[in-house]
């Protein structure tokens, strides 16, 4: 939430005041103090080349050619997004809900399971079975993930032919983001009511526990890709 209105903070908030109820300086005052500097140094640096032609050539080979607009709207996200992580933005209304909510779910009873949409089409012995077969096959898939990482990163300690470090890197990081927002819904649609209370339930909530870990995996060996890269180049 930070992050999504610190753009419009920085200049609303700002701009409506000089000083802030601390009497401190805003960042619109703090903004104009850094601009004035900076733009009459420019004017004074175009004033001595036209009077210096040492000068002149001197400044000629300053280079500013990794300024683009590509560059320019990368440190402009970059700056918003440590803003909005600096200047932490409160709603109050979801802070309110959440002091107001109960730390505990509230049960749901069968007959209240019966009474909702998916209840009163399919029986709960066979969503558990199919929440079931569902995070077995998941289990599957991401064990053979974690395997094939496991094997070349500590085994081989080395990568497939015709794989690059950097693709190595940078997928995985996708793969990760994906793999855990994927995993939050369906944890969240599993477990959404009754399947909470339901007393046969063990196994299904032991697959979803090896699933979760499964990702804590998928998380130790995406940052030793991240690892590699810092060895072999010193950057990520």
């Amino acid at each position: 939430m930070s992050v999504i209105v610190s753009i419009p903070k920085f200049f609303t908030g700002s701009v409506t005041t000089l000083k802030t109820e601390e009497g401190q300086p805003s960042n619109f005052s703090k903004f104009l103090l850094l601009i004035v500097p900076l733009t009459v140094t420019f004017i004074f640096v175009l004033v001595y080349r036209s009077a210096n032609p040492i000068f002149e050539k001197f400044t000629d080979q300053v280079n500013f050619d990794f300024i683009s607009f590509d560059w320019c709207v990368f440190t402009a996200i970059g700056f918003f997004i440590m803003y909005g992580f600096f200047n932490q933005y409160l709603w109050h209304k979801i802070n309110e809900a959440d002091s107001n909510s109960a730390n505990d779910l509230a049960t749901i009873t069968m007959e209240e399971h019966l009474l909702s949409a998916i209840g009163k089409h399919v029986a709960v012995s066979n969503e558990v079975l199919s929440g079931i077969i569902l995070f077995a096959m998941l289990n599957i898939l991401l064990l053979c993930v974690n395997g094939l990482d496991v094997f070349y990163m500590w085994i081989l300690n080395k990568l497939p032919q015709g794989v690059s470090l950097a693709a190595y890197l940078h997928d995985g990081a996708d793969i990760l983001i994906f793999s855990i927002l994927m995993a939050i819904a369906v944890i969240l649609f599993i477990f959404r009511g009754y399947l909470n209370f339901f007393e046969r339930n063990k196994i299904l909530k032991g697959l979803a526990y090896a699933w979760i870990a499964q990702n804590i995996i998928l998380v130790i060996t995406t940052a030793n890709r991240n690892w590699w890269i810092i060895e072999s180049s010193g950057l990520t």
